[in-house]
């Protein structure tokens, strides 16, 4: 059953549409960033990374046209339950906004490696392999990189809740907060599949990850959201 904007004038309006929101970005993804870590992974293991500048840049092309699909299909979830207590938002706008976001953040997620291409030295032989990194310090990485990713996103779908809510602000801040969340899980896992792990036991690894962090990620910024959206109506009076 749809809800409407009044619903959030309850405590258990408020948490029911917290929970549909969890719901969204889990499934979303799941599906939509489950898709794109498959189809990464057997490009990686495929294709050989190339070595000239046009190569890499096309390589690293690749990857953020990932990141579009991502962003449609998290931005779709997303829109679905945000049009149930605004129903003046445009699922489209959304979803659009939230394709240019994950466009943007793959693109910053690309770029180090892009430009650790272009230092490398033509024909210089590999030494030994560099040591693991040490777990507390890829945690707090991965924290790093969800703290500017996030906001990076949100960025693009922030206008769109200013007028309701009454700032921009706060929802750069809570992705900022909820990536910084969840970027750890995926890179627990991402760095530990099991060697020599089979197509379907590495999709399903994926799925059963992205959908917990999903689930993270849409706790967080959607504790923000719903406080914000259940303030606004209340001042409304509706």
């Amino acid at each position: 059953m749809k809800s409407s904007a009044a619903e959030l004038e309850s405590a258990s309006g408020r948490r029911a549409f917290w929970l549909r929101w969890v719901a969204a970005n889990s499934i979303g993804e799941a599906l939509g960033l489950g898709a794109v870590a498959l189809a990464g992974y057997l490009v990686v293991h495929h294709l050989t990374e190339p070595a000239t500048l046009p190569g890499r840049l096309a390589w690293a092309s690749l990857f953020v046209a990932f990141g579009a699909f991502e962003g449609a299909v998290v931005g779709w979830f997303q829109a679905s339950v945000l049009a149930s207590a605004l129903p003046e938002l445009s699922r489209w706008a959304w979803t659009r906004r939230t394709i240019f976001g994950a466009v943007a953040a793959w693109a910053l997620g690309m770029a180090p490696s892009a430009v650790i291409g272009l230092l490398e030295v033509p024909g210089a032989t590999a030494g030994p392999p560099a040591p693991g990194m040490p777990l507390p310090l890829e945690m707090l990485l991965a924290c790093a990189l969800g703290l500017v990713a996030g906001p990076l996103l949100a960025a693009f779908q922030a206008p769109l809740l200013s007028a309701a809510t009454g700032g921009k602000a706060w929802w750069l801040k809570a992705n900022a907060l909820a990536w910084a969340a969840g970027m750890p899980l995926i890179f627990l896992v991402a760095d530990r599949v099991p060697t020599g792990a089979g197509v379907a036991t590495i999709a399903g690894l994926v799925f059963a990850t992205l959908l917990v962090t999903g689930a993270l990620v849409g706790a967080v910024h959607g504790a923000f959201l719903v406080q914000r959206l259940g303030s606004s109506v209340l001042r409304s009076g509706h």
